[in-house]
């Protein structure tokens, strides 16, 4: 159930339809984008 409710916090905060596996990799991207500022690569590579 824990991992429903994140999955649903991610979906709410980020609106784009992925699955349960890309959650993780959501997260990274985040995290990811904010340290560098090139985030069209990162969206290019996934």
């Amino acid at each position: 159930i824990k991992e429903i409710t994140d999955d649903h916090s991610m979906v709410e905060l980020i609106p784009v339809p992925c699955p349960s596996n890309t959650h993780t990799d959501q997260q990274q991207l985040a995290k990811a984008a904010a340290s560098l500022p090139t985030t069209r690569s990162f969206k290019r590579v996934h």
